[in-house]
């Protein structure tokens, strides 16, 4: 993916652009905004999601093979400007802008894939992800383990 033009990388920080600010993947002003930033034109159609703790995520970002391709312009950082507050509850989070990869995914969708099919597909990770933080979370009031539910006693 880092070799393909036009991949999207999620990692806040300095130079990175604005999830928000490409609305609309396939309209030509994204292509004349990309342009302007450095980018060919193309349709983007791969975002990495860098899944693990903030420290691992930054090692990965300090990968040559990661800056390489972003100097060549080959990728794009984005970041959120304003996502919200994360609805992970029992979770902590360097900032608290910072959402859980999940959330990440489907706020980048909501901007990456604006037609029915991917505003569906956000509603459902955003609600999977609304069911399991509730499930965690009466387990934690409750003060007992998760019992995994796909595994009966012989």
């Amino acid at each position: 993916a880092l070799a393909r033009e036009g991949t999207l990388i999620l990692y806040p920080g300095p130079g990175a652009t604005n999830i928000e600010d490409i609305q609309n993947i396939q309209d030509i002003k994204t292509q004349d905004f990309l342009q302007k930033q450095g980018h060919q034109s193309g349709t983007h159609r791969t975002l990495i999601v860098v899944d693990g703790t903030w420290k691992q995520a930054g090692r990965i970002m300090a990968e040559e093979s990661i800056q390489a391709a972003v100097r060549a312009g080959r990728v794009l950082r984005v970041q959120f400007a304003d996502a919200g507050i994360s609805d992970y509850q029992f979770r902590r989070e360097p900032k608290k802008e910072c959402l859980s990869s999940l959330e990440s995914v489907a706020y980048c969708l909501r901007f990456l894939e604006p037609n029915d099919a991917g505003q569906r597909a956000v509603r459902h990770m955003n609600d999977t992800f609304k069911l399991m933080v509730s499930l965690q979370t009466s387990f934690i009031a409750k003060g007992r383990e998760t019992k995994d539910v796909n595994r009966q006693s012989l």
